[in-house]
């Protein structure tokens, strides 16, 4: 057992670091988010602001833009999350099996077992990716509103003020 700690220290370690780069993408793309978020509500604002008038067009168009960005750079931070959690899991089952006394599967079973019975109705496994996609979707269509409200005024179809 004694010269396998040099092999558990190292595993150890990369699990850590596995683990830390997963954390790492989850928190790059909330940090993205904020960021689309805000330009895009300031940007709708501004849309909205000006009564949708003809020049505003590139504006809302650049909005459907950051919404799609949006969808593909969660869907790119999703992939690298998994690449680094895979990761990880396969560092936990090699420690598991070179150290079976630490009894990792157990403990996590049972961490698992307790977050189901404290949040029963999360048993349909929801990923928090397509709570992300749906955000940036949501960006997407407010930004298509605002193209076909720029086209409807352009038309003179819609005419502000509505009451």
């Amino acid at each position: 057992m004694m010269d396998d700690a040099p092999t558990l220290e190292v595993l150890l370690r990369l699990m850590e670091s596995r683990t830390g780069l997963a954390r790492h993408a989850e928190d790059q793309r909330a940090t993205m988010t904020n960021f689309l978020v805000t330009i895009s509500g300031v940007l709708v604002a501004f849309v909205a602001q000006q009564r949708f008038s003809p020049p505003t067009l590139v504006i809302s168009i650049l909005i459907v833009i950051l919404g799609l960005f949006g969808v593909f750079a969660s869907l790119k931070y999703a992939q690298h999350f998994h690449l680094h959690y895979s990761a990880s899991k396969f560092y936990q089952q090699r420690l598991q099996l070179l150290s079976p006394s630490a009894d990792i599967f157990n403990v996590s079973a049972q961490a698992s077992e307790r977050n189901m019975e404290r949040y029963p109705f999360m048993r349909k496994r929801l990923s928090v990716v397509y709570l992300w996609l749906f955000l940036h979707g949501s960006i997407c269509v407010i930004g298509v509103v605002c193209v076909v409200l720029n086209i409807l005024v352009m038309t003179g179809i819609l005419k502000f003020p509505i009451i």
